[in-house]
């Protein structure tokens, strides 16, 4: 995970309007006490679809947003793909998802923050608990959307994904410092993120400055 390390700062930012749009949704979240669990609406997932033919031909639950029940530090997120009876499907069958805070601006572009993001590949995430934390805030909104696709050879209904964040409460001496995460990508500012690539050595780059001051 990339974080900046807050520091005093009196540098100022001129933050754009940035549209989301969240539908009312039957996407939850459940607190356990040590773990935020975001569940998104079921959808079906028909087999194959979205592996012909346009790598976004997938399904999208719908966008919604949750907020987030008592103030407090994430220092790690897992995901699971349920079906209808709560039973984990492979996890292939998720292509992304990102979790967005829409109140603040990412470090280098003027456009909503991604809080956590992942996608089949990537796995459990895990900062050291006792030294970093994102922090969150009791009534804090977050705007989660995922796309899910289905490689396999059965079909799978009701499906939803589960986001498992992992906090310690506010209020207690640890973690010592707050983190931020931020997002890099080559093909910045914005717009389709896909290029071509062509044979023998090539390179692709982005060049730009943080919105403020800090230590990464």
């Amino acid at each position: 995970m990339i974080a900046l390390r807050k520091v005093p700062c009196t540098s100022w930012l001129l933050v754009l309007p940035v549209v989301l749009v969240a539908t009312a949704s039957a996407q939850t979240l459940h607190d356990t006490g040590d773990e935020f669990v975001v569940r998104t609406e079921p959808v079906d997932l028909p087999m194959h679809q979205g592996v012909h033919g346009h790598e976004h031909m997938g399904v999208f639950p719908p966008v919604g947003t949750v907020t987030i029940p008592v103030s407090g530090y994430i220092h790690a997120f897992d995901y699971s793909v349920l079906n209808g009876a709560g039973e984990e499907i492979p996890r292939v069958t998720l292509h992304h998802f990102n979790v967005i805070d829409p109140a603040h601006r990412e470090l280098f572009l003027p456009i909503s923050r991604r809080l956590l993001a992942a996608g089949q590949e990537t796995g459990e995430q895990k900062l050291p608990w006792f030294v970093l934390g994102i922090p969150v805030t009791e009534g804090q909104e977050l705007v989660v959307s995922a796309m899910l696709h289905n490689p396999t050879e059965s079909a799978h209904h009701n499906v939803s994904l589960e986001i498992r964040m992992s906090y310690i409460p506010d209020g207690r001496p640890w973690p010592l410092f707050d983190v931020y995460p931020f997002q890099i990508d080559v093909a910045f500012p914005a717009g389709d993120k896909s290029f071509d690539l062509p044979a023998g050595k090539f390179s692709k780059s982005w060049e730009g400055s943080p919105g403020v001051a800090g230590r990464i």
